[in-house]
């Protein structure tokens, strides 16, 4: 990953920690980035901080963007893989990070930006894993049943599983984000994917059933704990896992992302394009659609390679 580009010079030396911190709000009030998305920013740039401080025996406050070079950037790409054992997934999003932050910084300043310099690692492409529609079932019965506020909880699952929803857009709901008269909902707002989409008729009325029951209370937050305050990351992590637990389903690697990539296999099965996942998720690029695609022409075709080899047992589904 070593490159042959000499060190770039910085005609104005800036306080890193400062310029990090103009990127951060420039992120939130200008490009309108969820607040999830700006944290990993953050963390990313605060570990390449790290790791030049390391590298020039300097303190983090006393690094300028002098110290930012395409030797540093490689040195801190390879030290992630090699001491953090790094997934490349995680090295080319790190990547993104400091070329999105040296376009931000170098633009006005220095006519070549050294993150540039430094290629992509390339990523096999890996098909999502989705959940069958008899996991779907257990773990939604399982949370009516078993999670610790079972009407709030469904209702959470049902925005994962039928609509795609991030955590980051679930936890910024508010009460008036849900229309119910023209039967959508309202994800992502104030940032770059905000959109309406249709619910389904079931999530419409899980959604109506939580708000009968929930404390008329501001804030307006449209999920709220115990406490009658919005719910946190944690929370919904810790109803999850158990309605995991409960539905059977421990075996299975279960996680937010694998309920989103669960809905839009299932949009892909029911004849959906790409280009219309990419509006229903709030996704940016066509490739991630693409994917579900494929994933469902896979399925489709193991299931016809099935029921080929088992045509006594479809007789017998058939007729149940």
């Amino acid at each position: 990953m070593q490159s042959a580009l000499s060190q770039t010079t910085i005609q104005k030396p800036r306080y890193l920690v400062d310029v990090i911190e103009g990127f951060l709000y420039n992120l939130e009030n200008v490009r309108h980035l969820s607040p999830h998305t700006i944290f990993h920013y953050g963390h990313d740039l605060t570990l390449f901080m790290r790791y030049i401080s390391s590298q020039t025996k300097s303190t983090v406050n006393e690094l300028s963007l002098a110290d930012i070079t395409t030797e540093m950037i490689d040195g801190f790409l390879v030290n992630m893989k090699e001491e953090r054992n790094n997934s490349e997934r995680s090295i080319k999003r790190r990547l993104s990070t400091l070329r999105s932050f040296c376009t931000y910084t170098w633009d006005l300043e220095v006519k070549d930006n050294p993150a540039l310099a430094v290629p992509l690692p390339s990523i096999s492409e890996k098909l999502p894993d989705p959940l069958s529609k008899g996991d779907v079932l257990a773990l939604l019965r399982a949370a009516r049943a078993h999670a610790p506020n079972p009407a709030r909880d469904y209702a959470i699952l049902q925005l994962f599983l039928y609509c795609g929803a991030r955590l980051s857009e679930v936890l910024q709901l508010t009460v008036t984000d849900v229309l119910f008269a023209d039967g959508c909902i309202r994800l992502g707002r104030n940032t770059t994917r905000d959109r309406e989409i249709l619910l389904p008729s079931e999530t419409i009325h899980s959604l109506f059933a939580y708000l009968m029951k929930r404390p008329d209370v501001e804030p307006r937050a449209l999920f709220l704990n115990r406490y009658k305050k919005p719910i946190t990351k944690g929370a919904i992590y810790h109803s999850l896992a158990r309605s995991i637990s409960a539905g059977g389903l421990r075996n299975l690697n279960i996680n937010v992302d694998i309920l989103r990539h669960t809905c839009f296999t299932k949009m892909a099965r029911e004849g959906f394009s790409p280009a219309e996942i990419m509006m229903y998720s709030g996704l940016h690029r066509i490739h991630t659609p693409k994917l579900y695609t494929k994933l469902a022409q896979k399925l489709f075709l193991q299931e016809q390679e099935w029921r080929k080899n088992n045509p006594i047992d479809q007789e017998k589904a058939t007729d149940s």
